[in-house]
């Protein structure tokens, strides 16, 4: 990100320069390219130095690998197969798997109930233990642990209600909640919300909001109006 925003800066100034030189000639159709062109790298520079400020205040959901692009990758990593894999090799391994393909997608059927089911179990094993866990160190006094531990807790959504930046929070509708949300102003507290919103409620409007507040944030923090 940071040698995309130093390229983007670098054009800019071109952008700049060439404007200069074309008012110099009086090329006017040429000032007025130059002109978009600052236009279009001066709103690129905002744009990266909002998304480094949110990474600096948590990370912005951009930045992240969701489970759609992880398959991507994985989609990837098949395409680009290592060289010594001839056409014909592949050729035969689709055979195979077509005409095993009635087992095949009943294993694969099979196994991913059985994985939905490993995953949830380890999930509310995970979040009850996190709960816990800070519980426990809270009580014990251990005020930084306890904070880390509810900081995890916050990321993945599994925060009570009742522990959430805004009260009263499942009793809002949408609207309600969309206002709540643009009154935060601690990055941390908006990212709770969004992760609550999608472990929960999953409402896009809400959520989008709250996005767009963190954002507005990191624009603030960095002093882009």
């Amino acid at each position: 990100l940071l040698g995309d925003l130093a390229l983007e800066d670098q054009l800019l100034d071109r952008a700049r320069y060439l404007k200069a030189l074309a008012v110099a000639a009086e090329l006017p159709e040429v000032e007025s390219l130059a002109t978009r062109l600052i236009t279009a790298h001066s709103a690129t520079v905002d744009w990266l130095t909002t998304v480094l400020a949110e990474d600096a205040l948590g990370g912005p959901a951009a930045l992240r690998r969701t489970p759609l692009q992880a398959a991507a990758g994985t989609a990837v990593k098949l395409v680009n197969l290592p060289v010594e894999w001839s056409v014909r090799g592949v050729d035969r391994a689709a055979d195979a798997l077509r005409s095993a393909r009635p087992t095949f997608n009943e294993l694969v059927s099979r196994g991913a109930h059985a994985g939905d089911v490993a995953t949830r179990a380890l999930a509310a094993s995970r979040n009850a233990a996190l709960e816990a866990a800070e519980r426990v160190t809270r009580n014990e006094g251990a005020r930084q642990t306890a904070d880390a531990l509810h900081a995890a807790r916050a990321s993945v959504g599994v925060l009570d209600a009742d522990e959430l930046p805004i009260a009263n929070y499942d009793e809002l509708n949408v609207s309600e909640a969309v206002a709540e949300v643009k009154d935060l102003t601690n990055p941390s507290d908006v990212r709770a919300i969004i992760a609550y919103e999608e472990a929960n409620k999953n409402r896009q409007r809400v959520v989008s909001a709250a996005q767009t507040r963190v954002a507005a944030i990191a624009q603030e923090v960095v002093g882009i109006n």
